[in-house]
């Protein structure tokens, strides 16, 4: 259950990682900037392709939650108290967690993204309460003495599990117990990991994962990519379309950022020609450049409009999941 609010915590923090004000059209910033945390690399800022995405494809969600935590920002600290907004830790006006977690359960996460997509929906609900009401307004809601914050219960995880995902939950017995049968590491792969410590063969948490989650979810992209990666001993392998799947981190292989967002797009129906010939001419740019700080400016009166209107449907939930393509390391 611990490992479930992770992951749910996680999707919602890099949410709020791209949910950044849009600049104004007289205000240009960096095309490109140093990730220090994970790669060490010259990347593509967060800000070009948020900045990019609303302009090329308006009328999503995406731009109802960046108009609202342009809002939010724009507040003082003692203005910042609302359903919507809340005081950050660094002094600043942010929008609300929660807030941002509703919206996504009303972009149809849940239905999209099976068990993962449910609880986060679920979570967003409970954690609106406070510790004095939680688990007496909802039963599926419990306070979570270490995060500090009113969250979906472990027994409404398992009632979840039985009656609305068994079938979920039955596909990952079978392969945990496909992979209990193996006796040899050498013969322990592909989905399953041997456990040296308990000197058994056992299902990876990844595959437990993409068992709980619909064949449409973009999540299963963000999982897969990185997961291969992490595979990897060389992260160097440039695929066919000349993008540069892995890169290198202190922890070693993982998935490329940008080329992770591309993928994103294509999966959700977002990328269009002129889209992606922008995005690829700006991961050229930022990875040619010896030092981040020389990065060229970008403005956003100068960004094209749409040549055509590209579906604004996953419009959001694109945003979040290329924020969190920097946060999932820890698979």
């Amino acid at each position: 259950m611990r490992m479930v609010h992770s992951w749910q915590s996680m999707l919602i923090n890099s949410a709020l990682l791209l949910t950044l004000p849009r600049i104004s059209a007289q205000e240009c910033q960096p095309l490109c900037w140093l990730d220090t945390q994970r790669t060490g690399r010259c990347q593509v800022s967060p800000v070009y392709m948020a900045s990019l995405l609303d302009r090329l494809s308006q009328g999503s969600i995406w731009g109802e939650v960046a108009t609202q935590n342009l809002a939010c920002r724009s507040l003082n600290s003692s203005a910042c108290s609302s359903p919507e907004c809340n005081l950050h830790d660094d002094g600043s006006c942010m929008i609300r967690a929660n807030w941002v977690g509703r919206k996504l359960g009303n972009a149809s996460v849940g239905t999209k993204c099976g068990l993962l997509g449910q609880i986060m929906a679920d979570e967003a609900t409970c954690y609106q309460l406070e510790q004095s009401a939680c688990s007496f307004t909802l039963t599926s809601c419990s306070w979570d003495q270490v995060r500090g914050v009113c969250g979906i219960s472990p027994s409404h995880v398992l009632v979840l599990l039985r009656q609305v995902f068994r079938e979920e939950l039955v596909r990952i017995a079978f392969r945990r117990e496909r992979c209990s049968l193996i006796t040899s590491p050498q013969l322990c792969s592909g989905s399953c990991f041997w456990d040296s410590g308990a000197s058994s063969c056992t299902l990876k948490t990844l595959e437990a994962l993409l068992a709980v989650i619909d064949e449409d979810c973009p999540l299963r992209v963000v999982l897969g990519m990185q997961s291969a990666c992490k595979e990897l001993s060389s992260c160097d392998e440039v695929r066919a379309d000349g993008l540069q799947e892995c890169v290198a981190s202190s922890s070693g292989c993982q998935a490329n950022p940008a080329t992770l967002e591309l993928d994103l797009l294509r999966h959700s129906g977002l990328l269009t020609i002129q889209l992606k010939d922008l995005i690829v001419q700006a991961i050229a740019t930022c990875e040619a450049l010896s030092d981040c700080a020389q990065s060229p400016d970008f403005c956003t009166k100068d960004l094209p409009l749409p040549s055509s209107a590209p579906p604004a449907r996953w419009g959001v939930f694109f945003m979040l999941l290329s924020g969190f393509a920097l946060e999932a390391t820890k698979l």
